[in-house]
C-alpha cells in the first residue's frame, strides 16, 4: 500500500488489516480523519461478501465537553453490500449508464437536459425523482456494477469524530 497524501495516518494503518466479518459484530469504517461504526448483518460462506448496517451515532451523556469519546450507536436501517474484490474491501453498487448506440443519436453531451426538453416522458421513466439515471430502459440504458474501495476494520467499535475539522 502507498502512504496516503492526507488524512489520518492512524486510520490508514488500522485499515491495512486482515480482519474478517462476523455476523452481529461491529465494524469500524475509516474516513479521512473520522471513523464511523456499522454492524455486520450477514456474511457469505467464504467470508468474501457481507452486508453491513450503518449506525447513527450520538453523544451519550449530559454536559459533555468538546473532545469527549462517549457515544451511543443506533442501527440506522441503511445497509451496504461489501465484497472482497481485487485484494481490497469494496462497496458493491450499481450505476445506470446510457448505451453507446443511444449516445450516438444525441448530439449533446448532456443527455438529461436533452431528454427533459425533447422527451420528458422518457426522462421521467429513466430518472424518476433522481438527478442521475435510476432505471433501465431496454436499448437506452443499462446497469453496471460498481466496486468502490472502503477502508474497514471488522470486529471493532471505534467511533471517532475529529473536532478540529
Amino acid at each position: 500500500m502507498k502512504l496516503p497524501k492526507g488524512g489520518s495516518l492512524q486510520n490508514w494503518l488500522m485499515s491495512n488489516n486482515d480482519s474478517l466479518p462476523v455476523v452481529n459484530d461491529y465494524a469500524t469504517i475509516m474516513r479521512y480523519t473520522d471513523r464511523d461504526v456499522a454492524i455486520v448483518r450477514s456474511v457469505n460462506a467464504d467470508s468474501t461478501e457481507c452486508v453491513i448496517e450503518h449506525c447513527d451515532t450520538v453523544a451519550d451523556g449530559h454536559s459533555l465537553q468538546m473532545g469527549h469519546q462517549n457515544w451511543k450507536h443506533t442501527p440506522s436501517g441503511r445497509t451496504s453490500k461489501i465484497r472482497w474484490y481485487r485484494n481490497k474491501w469494496c462497496i458493491v453498487g450499481r450505476e445506470i449508464l446510457f448505451t453507446p448506440e443511444f449516445r450516438k443519436t444525441i448530439d449533446t453531451p448532456c443527455i438529461g437536459i436533452y431528454l427533459s426538453r425533447n422527451n420528458p416522458e422518457l426522462a421521467s421513466i429513466i430518472y424518476g425523482d433522481h438527478i442521475f439515471p435510476a432505471n433501465v430502459v431496454e436499448g437506452i440504458t443499462y446497469e453496471k456494477k460498481t466496486y468502490t474501495p472502503i477502508r474497514i476494520l471488522f470486529g471493532t467499535c471505534d467511533y471517532h469524530y475529529d473536532w478540529t475539522f
